[in-house]
């Protein structure tokens, strides 16, 4: 069969030293110097996929560690870099609150790239849910899941995916296999700077591949395990 090209974006954060190097002189922000090594990797790909964890902020109240909230400028430079996904299940996805969720996810969609993980509502979470893409002729199926979120509980009205093997087992029983030709999911999940996996997370891997995931991606650890 044709190949596909899926580049996998690692956790996109944002502590204060990266926001004020992004800063120009007229006190705008500019994160292509950020990101010129990874752009053409991204553009080049058939589908570019990013776990972005920060949340974003037009208020100009920005903070690094231990809540996030970056430019809106990420995001500009994310549809200039060519992401098509952006994965917001993490563990920073509630660092401000019900507003942090929704200005991020409002970005998202005026830039035209589509989320999953995190949602405003519960029509977004059926709209968003499971993201459905097909390149070559391949029919993809993405789903994306957080250990937890720091803490933080997830606003009223807003819907976050816990790693929960029930709803993770409820969610890709929606997935005809006969309409996909692979299933991936995007697990936020490990030990920071662990270089191998807990035993949960083989469980779980273990239990994905049981329900017919095709394809697992890890981020937090922010080393490769």
């Amino acid at each position: 069969c044709d190949t596909v090209r899926l580049v996998f974006g690692g956790d996109f954060m944002q502590h204060m030293p990266q926001v004020e190097a992004a800063r120009t002189a007229d006190g705008s922000y500019d994160y292509s110097r950020s990101t010129e090594y990874i752009a053409p990797m991204f553009r080049d790909a058939d589908i570019a996929v990013i776990n972005l964890e920060t949340t974003i902020s037009t208020t100009g109240r920005y903070s690094g560690y231990p809540c996030f909230a970056s430019p809106v400028a990420v995001v500009e430079e994310f549809e200039a870099m060519g992401v098509d996904i952006a994965l917001l299940a993490n563990n920073h996805c509630c660092d401000r609150m019900a507003r942090g969720i929704d200005t991020t996810i409002e970005k998202l969609e005026q830039h035209g790239i589509a989320h999953t993980g995190v949602y405003t509502d519960s029509i977004d979470h059926a709209r968003n849910n499971i993201q459905r893409f097909e390149k070559q002729g391949i029919r993809f199926a993405l789903v994306n899941y957080t250990y937890g979120t720091n803490g933080i509980p997830v606003p009223k009205g807003k819907h976050v995916n816990y790693i929960d093997t029930t709803i993770i087992k409820r969610d890709l029983r929606t997935i005809n296999r006969d309409s996909v030709d692979c299933i991936i999911a995007c697990m936020h999940w490990g030990n920071e700077y662990q270089l191998t996996p807990a035993n949960s997370q083989k469980n779980i891997a273990q239990k994905l591949c049981d329900l017919g995931v095709d394809v697992i991606v890890g981020g937090h650890p922010h080393v490769i395990q």
